[in-house]
């Protein structure tokens, strides 16, 4: 009897194993894939969900279906994805559908971009939303807690002992519907899933694509924009032909641009949209006030603006009249300015001018996205933990939309948002697109799977799973005279361990044509944080692609070093209307040596001869040095000042995860070495440190926290922040 119920249970479609029903593909195939999907969704949408599955199978990629019940952790759905990652045939990548767990993670804000809130703010808004926690198998997390009102959020540490880097084993997306009033959202899930078929069927390859960028964005700097429209026709050349069509629109081409942007992202035939913009869970933030020359608009704006902050000032019950007198004196305007400032018909009047600025979540439930994939290159537009927010309502607007990329969290201007693009139109599965771009708070929203018609021949998506460690491969690709092929070549063989790879991405970049092979070289040379590296930098603040310039100086800035001083002041020098360039100019130049900041400042604005008015700019940059110097002063002797409030020393040690100033490091290490301070002073100080990841003075925080490792009187919590610090500082985070 028992034989016969272990024959049975051999040839079962599926196995129980913590509270995972899993149902294994109906194909073989080289690659596979896991549709992971709470027990209610699957009940609801069964069918849509086996033709979702018989579609993808037809395309050669075997389908597993996890079914969760409602006491599934993450850590369970974890252990199963990574089962099936190793074994034969591979797994290539996830989709989690419905009310799937929701990781929200602490002590990793280094594995971010930009995020960098105080823990012991409310958990909801302190933690970062991210699905690294399922396809990442090299991070190592401390379950916490799940929350007890919102159930679906799971609170996951990282373990000083984990990688400190991101790399997506796999890929990953969420199909979560939208929550709203009069949509039921297993219809959603229906609607996506038969919506996916049909969209899997179209012979589409890339031919038409919309870029925005929205006000504020990059400091508006044209040369950014400019740069990016000559790296995507290196990327995607199919758009620059003729039956194709490409628009580059700027925020200041129409007033407002919501009506052009909503008009352009329901062409049924757009297959990209990037949205370069600032965001939240339900906005997407395209204008300012109208830009004008003229005095009467001018006067105008000016109105609209005093009006906001009269009732800004009732809002938050201050003194009305005092307001108002304030602002008469700070701007010498009449007090007519004001007028009708707190009636009605002006307020209504003013809120729906403002409302037209930007693009609400009922503006886009009002539409019918079809552009195929959309990247929202802002804050919160993908925070999936919430019952709204934009990416989700594109997603499942009724139209032809898919898959879009968004982020849960804040994120960094100065990414590179179109890092490796160019494959989608070669016919990359969104999905390894994507896990190629590893930010914490970065996530697709949609059907990972979907691709575009192949445009090459090359089968690069089993490549990318099946050839991974494959060096005499991907050396071969880098042979093809296609910029995005050799860029993915280059960051494979740097995944595969390369040993020569550093000496070949330094020629890369002296010898490339490609300004995207150049950056991806300049890029993967900063993992390795080497003389090579050092020697590119200093070529490469003068590359004609302004986003390596921004790099570069970015780059510089977080190394500090006196030997790239004449490269970083070059930048000021020769690069004045680089907004970004200048921008981390200003940012940068507190973190160096400021003696010789000064000097170099003098060398070369005496040795430019060509410029006009040399003298101003001199005493422009002389005098922002001083202005630098006294404010690490000023930090230093605030963080030892032992009579101040401990919160406002720890606040001061805060400030220098991002004004990393490395000629200060050994003061910083004395600092922590100093067993008289406080221990969460201490222990502050550590976690900073761990931000100097390019330093050049990173070794002797390193050997501090081996010396506090191994000291026995060092407390656990302490050594634990120690080792995370070391570990932080031995490996580049992407």
């Amino acid at each position: 009897m028992k034989t016969k119920l272990l024959i049975v249970l051999l040839f079962f479609p599926f196995w129980l194993f913590a509270q995972i029903r899993v149902e294994k593909p109906t194909v073989k195939t080289k690659t596979t894939f896991a549709v992971v999907i709470d027990k209610a969704s699957m009940e609801h949408c069964s069918n849509a969900v086996a033709a979702y599955r018989q579609t993808l199978e037809q395309e050669g990629l075997g389908v597993y279906i996890l079914t969760a019940d409602p006491t599934t952790t993450p850590d369970q759905i974890r252990t199963e994805l990574l089962k099936l990652y190793h074994q034969n045939p591979p797994l290539e990548g996830t989709v989690f559908v419905g009310d799937i767990p929701i990781p929200m993670l602490r002590d990793a804000q280094h594995l971010s971009s930009a995020f960098k809130m105080n823990q012991s703010r409310d958990w909801t808004q302190s933690s970062i939303p991210s699905d690294r926690f399922y396809d990442d198998f090299a991070l190592q997390f401390k379950f916490i807690k799940r929350d007890s009102v919102h159930t679906a959020l799971f609170y996951y540490s990282l373990k000083p002992q984990s990688a400190q880097i991101l790399h997506s084993d796999i890929y990953s997306a969420r199909i979560k519907p939208i929550v709203r009033d009069g949509k039921d959202k297993y219809e959603e899930l229906n609607e996506f899933f038969n919506k996916a078929v049909l969209v899997h069927k179209e012979n589409n390859p890339v031919n038409h694509l919309m870029m925005f960028r929205g006000h504020g964005y990059n400091s508006d700097a044209l040369d950014s924009w400019s740069g990016e429209q000559v790296a995507l026709r290196e990327q995607l050349p199919s758009l620059f032909k003729a039956g194709s069509s490409v628009k580059f629109l700027f925020h200041n081409m129409d007033h407002p641009m919501k009506y052009d942007l909503l008009s352009e992202v329901q062409r049924d035939d757009l297959d990209i949209a990037l949205f370069h913009e600032h965001g939240s869970e339900d906005l997407q933030y395209l204008n300012a006030a109208v830009e004008t020359n003229s005095p009467t608009m001018s006067i105008e704006n000016v109105k609209s603006y005093l009006r906001s902050k009269l009732r800004s000032a009732k809002d938050h019950k201050r003194d009305v009249e005092k307001a108002k007198a304030e602002y008469m004196a700070y701007l010498n305007v009449p007090e007519s300015w004001f007028k009708g400032a707190l009636e009605d018909s002006v307020t209504k009047a003013d809120s729906l001018e403002d409302y037209s600025l930007d693009i609400h979540l009922p503006d886009v439930y009002a539409v019918h996205p079809n552009a195929r994939f959309v990247m929202f290159d802002a804050c919160f537009n993908g925070s999936f933990k919430e019952n709204e927010y934009i990416a989700g309502a594109y997603v499942f607007g009724g139209g032809k939309t898919i898959i879009a990329q968004a982020n849960t969290v804040n994120s960094l201007q100065d990414k590179w948002p179109d890092e490796f693009l160019g494959l989608l139109a070669q016919g990359v599965r969104v999905g390894n697109w994507g896990k190629h771009l590893n930010y914490l708070e970065s996530h697709l929203i949609g059907d990972p799977t979907f691709r575009f018609t192949a445009s090459t021949a090359n089968n690069i998506n089993e490549s990318i799973t099946l050839k991974k460690g494959d060096v005499v491969f991907w050396k071969k690709l880098l042979l093809q005279n296609d910029p995005n092929v050799q860029a993915l070549a280059l960051r494979k063989l740097y995944e595969a361990g390369d040993k020569g790879l550093s000496s070949l991405l330094k020629k890369t970049y002296f010898n490339s044509p490609y300004f995207t092979v150049r950056m991806e070289a300049l890029k993967i040379l900063g993992w390795y944080d080497n003389s090579d590296f050092h020697e590119v930098l200093k070529a490469a603040i003068s590359d004609p692609y302004e986003l390596i310039r921004r790099f570069t100086e970015r780059y510089i800035a977080s190394i500090g070093s006196d030997e790239l001083i004449p490269a970083f002041v070059s930048a000021a020098v020769n690069d004045q209307n680089s907004a970004r360039v200048q921008f981390h100019y200003v940012q940068g130049q507190l973190l160096f040596n400021p003696d010789k900041l000064s000097a170099e400042i003098n060398k070369q604005i005496d040795a430019a001869t060509w410029m006009v008015k040399k003298e101003e700019m001199r005493t422009k940059l002389l005098k922002m040095a001083s202005k630098g110097r006294e404010t690490i002063a000023v930090n230093l002797k605030t963080l030892q000042d032992n009579k101040l409030k401990l919160k406002a020393r720890i606040n001061e040690i805060r400030e220098l995860r991002n004004m990393t100033c490395h000629y200060m490091v050994p003061e910083y290490v004395k600092f922590v070495e100093n067993k008289e301070e406080d221990p969460e002073l201490r222990l502050t100080m550590v976690e900073a440190l761990s931000w100097y990841s390019f330093s050049y003075n990173k070794d002797l925080i390193i050997k501090m926290c081996d010396r506090l490792i191994n000291d026995s009187t060092t407390s656990t919590e302490l050594k634990d922040q120690a080792l995370k610090t070391k570990n932080m500082l031995n490996h580049k985070s992407a």
